[in-house]
């Protein structure tokens, strides 16, 4: 079997889209966009929990080079911004559903292993 010229593009394609999503906060802010519509900044960091502004700052600048997020200036001064998914970034949900569901499945369910001397004791824990 011969590895194709669209293979290579295939992967290639992989790889890029990968890349998006494999940066941490990435898809948290693409999944939020997608749940809650408009946010502002501070409504976003205090959503996606410990992100500092700096990270923030940077991941939404290259959401928003990438297309997938647009960034609304709504006023000068004070300045307020907010921002939205495009479509492009819309479609990226049914992904980051199938990834929630995966880990779900497979990565959902903790089991403890408890072991004590007295079976009361262990059918408490």
């Amino acid at each position: 079997m011969y590895f194709e010229e669209d293979d290579e593009n295939r992967l290639e394609d992989l790889g890029s889209a990968v890349e998006l999503l494999s940066r941490k906060w990435h898809p948290r802010i693409l999944y939020l966009l997608c749940e809650e519509g408009e946010l502002g900044f501070n409504d976003i960091k205090q959503k996606t929990g410990e992100i500092s502004g700096k990270v923030l700052t940077d991941s939404l600048k290259d959401l928003a080079e990438r297309d997938v997020i647009e960034k609304n200036v709504i006023s000068e001064n004070p300045r307020r911004v907010k921002y939205s998914i495009k479509e492009k970034g819309k479609e990226i949900k049914p992904i980051l559903d199938d990834l929630i569901d995966w880990n779900e499945k497979y990565d959902g369910e903790r089991k403890v292993l408890v072991v004590d001397d007295e079976e009361k004791l262990a059918d408490i824990y």
